[in-house]
């Protein structure tokens, strides 16, 4: 499972998103051990705190493994090593002490995420109902403090949870997911999961601040550029106002995460966008390269 934490700052030269895994999805280490024996592969065996700061032209990068003996895991806090992620009241708040990857440099800061109204709101991604999601707080105030960094700011923000029961490349193909925050303090989120058994599943729903949820009629498909890594993609938009790409935050061999201009419910959205491949994840060579971004300690 993993918690999912994004934020992007007011004048929009800022952004972050935070991912933090219990059985990391994307772990060469998780998935060698699930290879050799399934059953008695221990997710709190393989946590990690995977954040990435965006400043402009600037991009930061953590995502170190850790083992079972370095988490601590209770009602309300998780701690991974010296990280941790604490609920408290309406707001949770996030201590990150990481070493970036892959030019070594210790990480601290605070993250500090902010709601009126938590949601409870949980649905399958998959026909055989192995996989859940939901937005746990759809529509946030952040705060990001990394002082030596040089970095305090403020902005919109946004948390989910994704859990499964089984490998993620075992039922899906992949997914395109976006999300966008409206002036009327709504938020648009459009999943587009392919399945390798069973139909595509399009989730396109609207939160709404008092904790109603309300599934909307999605717009057409729309082809994006494909990444440098020849990844397919696409997103959801009006035709009269086609999204176009402001920016390329992460561009692997398997995923993708950028910011687009896109137009929604009649009017330009800033769009946060990812496209998953599990077929590129699912590689011998791809997999060969993750340790060079994923280091581990036991």
């Amino acid at each position: 499972m993993w918690w999912y934490i994004d934020g992007t700052s007011e004048n929009g030269t800022h952004a972050f998103s935070l991912i933090i895994f219990v059985g990391s999805v994307f772990s060469p280490y998780y998935s060698l051990a699930k290879k050799r024996d399934l059953q008695s592969a221990d997710p709190e065996n393989f946590c990690s705190f995977n954040l990435a700061l965006y400043n402009q032209n600037k991009k930061i990068w953590t995502m170190t493994e850790f083992s079972k003996k370095h988490i601590n895991r209770k009602k309300e806090c998780f701690e991974v090593a010296n990280s941790r992620i604490e609920w408290k009241n309406n707001r949770i708040e996030i201590e990150i002490d990481e070493i970036a990857t892959p030019f070594p440099k210790r990480i601290n800061g605070k993250i500090t995420v902010s709601a009126n109204k938590f949601f409870l709101y949980s649905t399958w991604l998959d026909d055989d109902k192995k996989h859940r999601w939901g937005p746990l707080a759809p529509h946030a105030d952040v705060t990001v403090e990394f002082p030596d960094l040089n970095l305090n700011w403020s902005g919109h923000g946004y948390c989910d949870s994704n859990e499964g029961d089984e490998p993620l490349e075992n039922p899906f193909f992949g997914w395109n997911w976006a999300k966008a925050h409206l002036e009327d303090d709504t938020v648009l989120v459009f999943y587009d999961v392919k399945q390798k058994k069973g139909r595509e599943r399009v989730l396109p729903l609207r939160f709404f601040p008092d904790g109603s949820v309300k599934r909307i009629a999605p717009p057409p498909r729309e082809e994006l550029p494909s990444t440098k890594w020849f990844i397919p993609r696409f997103m959801r938009a009006e035709p009269a106002r086609p999204a176009h790409i402001l920016k390329n935050l992460e561009d692997t061999p398997f995923y993708s995460r950028s910011m687009l201009s896109a137009g929604l419910l009649g009017d330009r959205q800033l769009v946060m966008h990812e496209t998953l491949n599990l077929d590129r994840y699912s590689k011998s060579l791809v997999k060969t390269l993750l340790p060079w971004r994923m280091p581990r300690i036991d």
